[in-house]
């Protein structure tokens, strides 16, 4: 029987805390498999086996605080009798503590420990080297962003784009004498009119869809530049970078300041003034910034790219809101901490204003974070955290389908009437079954029938929007309908003023429809900046 234990990952760990299991009581283990991960004060670390044999006991479930070389889970052979828990210690390495004994001096940290490589081989998480070889990238040729230096899921997923962006032809490569111009007098460039800088971009190589706005006083100094239609970069902007990928309908506000390796946007971004992408470390290999659709960064946010940062869809960042993957300015030889790490952030996560985010924190999809709070540890998904240092308040649980039923017919139907009422049009409400109609006028209804399996009753509008839980594939509708799925956040069929209204309703309250890249015909979502109005 051998004991499994706690690793020393960096210099001064007292102690790990368990956040997954890899490996059940009863599953077969071989030296090199991922077995368990650990979080500490300073990194995040994905654990290999050092054994091999059946997981006999978890000593350490997941969420235990426990000191290093401290006993995790004994893994021996299937037959194998356990031995008593007072003898655990001695199955350790030189006889360690067990489980929750914190030793008096920490002893110098076990060769296998997963991010000690072995000769030849690059220090690297079993997840980087998984990606690595399913994209067919050498993990060798790849640099480590990880707090000691070992190659990440992060830097994986970087290198692939990377590579894809060197190797394919027509994908917005500028001239390489343009690209020193740009450099050796960025003054007399953004002095130039929008239309002018956008037509040089262009001939010189960069792919910019139509639409875009360069405003005013803004540059952008980037080898690779690719960006989707109706794009707005803000007036006095400045954006450094190696490879520049915008969705469409990304709109940065004024004094925008992009410093980093690479810059990579989904549709729809919303960013204000005054946001900073940048700083320290923001020429480093791993300095690289990715956020899916549908972001916003608020005014003067500031997010440090020295690690990877990576974001989810629907992320919002409040104002002066701050993510630093780095921290060192006060000497570790007078005992201060110096931290490392890349930030991920999952989908449909708030951060509030004036929040802190510490190097190496994951913040799980579908989390708050409350104003002013310090984020220094792991956020799990669908919770509401705050505080200095930010805690766990509460647990957050979608509604079952019934609820969200009973939410919008009783709540979201009778605003949304109201609102089309403020609007001019002529609403009639009533309700057959499970079925619930606006009537608006002669020519257009709206229907909430939460299946959609249901069957409708006749109309004679012309005009038909649908809201509904769809279950499976988006169907096909009329030419005349607009279906609203409220199961996937999915959006089909006629755009109109109408379906503007009713999309522009949800989205203020956080209903978002995909594709996100649409144009705001109505709503006050600063819409003559980010898209033109359009007609009627």
């Amino acid at each position: 029987m051998q004991a499994v234990v706690m690793p020393i990952l960096e210099a001064n760990m007292t102690h790990g805390v368990i956040r997954v299991w890899h490996k059940r009581e009863g599953d077969q283990v071989k030296p090199g498999e991922p077995l368990f991960e650990v979080e500490t004060d300073k990194v995040n670390a994905e654990v290999e086996a050092e054994v091999s044999g059946v997981v006999r006991r978890i000593v350490a479930p997941v969420g235990t605080r426990v000191a290093v070389l401290g006993v995790l889970a004994l893994v021996g052979s299937a037959d194998e009798p356990l031995p008593a828990a007072e003898t655990w210690g001695a199955l350790t390495p030189a006889g360690g503590p067990a489980a929750g004994v914190e030793p008096a001096v920490p002893p110098a940290p076990p060769a296998a420990a997963v991010l000690t490589p072995a000769p030849g081989r690059p220090a690297a998480s079993p997840a980087a080297r998984r990606l690595a070889r399913e994209r067919g990238i050498a993990i060798e040729q790849i640099r480590g962003t990880g707090s000691r230096g070992e190659i990440t899921r992060a830097d994986v997923e970087a290198a692939t784009s990377t590579a894809a962006v060197a190797s394919a032809p027509g994908d917005g490569t500028l001239d390489p004498a343009f690209f020193q111009l740009l450099r050796r007098d960025p003054a007399a460039f953004r002095a130039l009119a929008g239309d002018s800088k956008l037509q040089l971009y262009r001939e010189h190589g960069a792919r910019i869809g139509e639409g875009v706005r360069l405003e005013a006083g803004a540059i952008i100094i980037a080898r690779n530049i690719a960006i989707g239609a109706a794009s707005i970069i803000g007036a006095d902007s400045t954006i450094e970078c190696e490879r520049l990928q915008l969705g469409r309908l990304a709109a940065f506000g004024k004094r925008t300041r992009v410093r980093c390796r690479s810059l990579e946007i989904g549709d729809a971004l919303w960013s204000k003034d005054d946001v900073m992408i940048g700083g320290g470390g923001s020429d480093e290999s791993g300095a690289h910034l990715r956020a899916g659709h549908a972001c916003f960064f608020g005014e003067a946010a500031y997010l440090n790219p020295c690690h990877p940062v990576t974001l989810g869809d629907e992320v919002c960042i409040g104002s002066r809101a701050m993510l630093f993957t780095h921290s060192h300015w006060q000497s570790v030889l007078r005992g201060y901490p110096s931290l490392f790490g890349p930030i991920t952030v999952g989908d449909h996560v708030f951060i509030g204003n004036q929040a802190f985010v510490f190097p190496g924190v994951t913040i799980g999809a579908g989390a708050t974070v409350m104003v002013n709070s310090f984020v220094a540890i792991n956020v799990p998904p669908a919770t509401l955290v705050g505080g200095v240092p930010a805690q766990v308040i509460r647990h957050i649980s979608a509604p079952a389908r019934a609820e969200q039923v009973a939410l919008v017919r009783e709540r979201l139907l009778p605003e949304l009437a109201a609102h089309l009422r403020q609007q001019g049009y002529p609403v009639v409400e009533h309700t057959s079954g499970d079925i619930s109609t606006l009537e608006l006028g002669r020519e257009a209804a709206l229907v909430f029938a939460p299946a959609w399996q249901q069957r409708l009753a006749q109309t004679s509008r012309a005009r038909l929007v649908l809201l509904s839980f769809v279950e499976g594939d988006l169907p096909a509708v009329t030419a005349s309908t607009t279906l609203f799925d409220l199961n996937a956040s999915r959006v089909s069929g006629m755009q109109d003023r109408l379906s503007d209204e009713v999309r522009e309703f949800c989205r203020r309250r956080g209903i978002r429809f995909r594709p996100y890249a649409w144009r705001y015909g109505v709503g006050n979502f600063d819409a003559d900046r980010f898209c033109p109005r359009t007609a009627g």
